[in-house]
């Protein structure tokens, strides 16, 4: 059960708690008092904060259902379909006895439940409170420090009608501090930036100074909370992280502009406007950057209209902001990063039923393949007119290079659309004499061999005789290992395809091709003739004898 230690988890627990769980461990309950590995040596492993309890699977089986050892093994063997050994199982005085467990379990787990709730309303409460009581200390920001750092040191100018009320000074913290209130216009979050006498943000010798824990310090709950800046209601509305940013977006066009003081996914936009999300540069596939296309992506499927504004017209990476775009190129430059997103905002796409996505789908599969094909029967047809030996010319009605993009979402069967397109159009050439391949890009290992798996089972009939292969990279793992399907070992731990990676990443480093200046490379010889060195792994290195084989698919990562 190990394997499949979330799906096991899931059963007994239900969905875990998604804020405070990990790509590594899963984690239930309103804190996430109970946790499980879900990744690595560890995997299966699970343990109580709040109980001081663990164990494996069968151990989590027990506490949760409250049952004996042989109930726990009789859970198990239901779920991975291995027979009972006796049919102890089947004795109703047994079967009375797990339905009372059962029954118990439910009760306890629902009692656990409502401490965990009851704890955690009471700990938002708290932390409310000390968020409204720091907003009440507080003055309007005009005449400020507040006011000083954010026009002149940070460049942004205020408002028509001054800087907005939800950014105010408290005069003890000497902070300029943004007030977040919920839809109901109550303050349920505050964050203090704090100032130097220069109207700057204080050093770290002066956050020592002070004891504080950072330069910005943020109180309350931050589900749902937004520090709300006006503007009309019938515009677009501007979503951003941060104070400064939200000021100069607000600043540079007027709109309406909600800041949040954690990520934008703590944001719950409003149906029927125009959103337009001020995101930061980060750097590609960072976890900020996943999670933020993840919230967009989510948005949309919602029937949200969402574009997406970026600080500079070619990405950098390096975390700035319109806060940075400000103080750089002034605030013309702010607000046309913003209009162009705004003018080229596209219409969300009408979704349809399943049924019909997959129509579609097929529709624009077929239509691709048949270029394909068509692209074929020419060929063949110009062979056959050539004289031997000479270059055949390009096809005429088809274009060399065609691409054909289909947006869709998941679970409407393109894939399985695309393989048997694939297949039917690789029997036409075959049958023709056309031999070249078809070239999948794929992308993970994982995925490309589940494809490989899954073309192989098409084989049959008039595909029979057709090969399927995946090229990997020197660094991905062996699939001839004995290791290669060994779930308990990680990715990273597995025989990569390259048994000397150092000297290969040592050439790439400077510049080399690794192929020909350690694999295999020419030297001349003091006599002046030619040599071939090749590696001491060359004849038995498992990415070399990738160059044998020989496939009419063949996928690529």
């Amino acid at each position: 059960m190990r394997a499949d230690a979330a799906g096991v988890a899931e059963a007994l627990l239900g969905a875990p708690n998604k804020a405070a769980s990990s790509r590594k461990e899963l984690r239930w309950g309103a804190k996430g008092s109970l946790s499980l590995r879900i990744e690595g040596k560890n995997r299966g492993l699970w343990f109580s904060h709040e109980n001081v309890e663990g164990g494996d699977l069968i151990g989590l089986i027990r506490y949760v259902k409250g049952c004996d050892e042989n109930d726990a093994l009789a859970w198990a063997r239901d779920r991975t379909g291995i027979a009972a050994k006796s049919g102890a199982d089947n004795d109703p005085i047994a079967q009375r006895r797990r339905a009372q467990q059962e029954a118990d379990r439910r009760a306890r787990q629902a009692e656990r439940d409502a401490k965990e709730a009851e704890e955690a309303a009471a700990e938002q409460a708290q932390k409310v409170d000390v968020a409204q009581r720091i907003a009440s200390a507080t003055m309007p920001a005009v005449g400020t420090s507040a006011a000083f750092y954010l026009e002149f040191t940070r460049g942004i100018p205020p408002g028509p009608d001054g800087w907005p009320d939800a950014i105010r000074f408290h005069p003890g913290h000497h902070a300029l501090v943004a007030i977040a209130t919920d839809a109901s216009d109550v303050v349920r979050a505050v964050q203090r930036i704090h100032l130097a006498k220069q109207d700057t943000k204080i050093d770290q010798a002066e956050v020592e100074r002070r004891k504080l824990p950072a330069v910005k310090v943020t109180n309350g709950t931050l589900a749902g909370a937004a520090v709300r800046l006006p503007g009309p209601a019938d515009g677009p509305l501007l979503l951003c992280e941060g104070p400064e940013t939200g000021l100069t977006a607000w600043s540079c066009t007027h709109h309406e502009v909600w800041i949040a003081l954690g990520g934008i996914a703590n944001l719950t936009p409003p149906a029927g406007r125009q959103i337009v999300v001020c995101r930061d540069d980060d750097r590609r596939y960072t976890p900020a950057d996943k999670k933020l296309s993840r919230t967009v992506a989510e948005w949309r499927r919602a029937g949200i209209k969402v574009a997406v504004a970026k600080p500079w017209e070619a990405r950098r990476g390096d975390g700035s902001d319109l806060a940075d775009v400000i103080l750089a190129d002034g605030v013309e430059a702010v607000r046309r990063r913003i209009n162009a997103v705004l003018a080229s905002s596209r219409t969300l796409i009408e979704r349809v039923p399943v049924k019909e996505a997959r129509r579609q789908v097929g529709q624009a599969v077929s239509r691709f393949f048949g270029r394909v094909d068509q692209l074929s029967v020419e060929r063949m047809k110009q062979a056959d007119e050539a004289d031997p030996g000479s270059v055949m010319p390009a096809s005429s009605s088809q274009p060399a290079v065609f691409t054909s993009g289909i947006r869709v979402s998941v679970g409407v069967g393109k894939s399985s659309q695309a393989r048997a397109a694939v297949v039917s159009t690789l029997v036409a050439m075959r049958s023709r004499g056309d031999q070249r391949n078809i070239v999948l890009a794929v992308p993970t290992h994982v995925l490309g061999d589940e494809q490989a798996a899954d073309f192989r089972a098409m084989f049959k009939g008039p595909a029979a005789g057709l090969r399927v292969a995946i090229w990997r990279g020197r660094d991905a793992p062996d699939p001839a290992h004995p290791y290669y399907r060994n779930a308990l070992i990680e990715r990273k731990d597995k025989a990569p395809m390259c048994g000397d990676l150092d000297r290969v990443w040592d050439a790439q480093a400077v510049g080399l091709s690794a192929q020909t200046a350690v694999c295999k490379r020419r030297i001349k010889m003091p006599d002046g003739t030619n040599k071939t060195v090749t590696c001491p792994l060359f004849s038995c290195c498992s990415y070399q004898k990738q160059n044998e084989m020989q496939a009419d698919i063949c996928g690529i990562m």
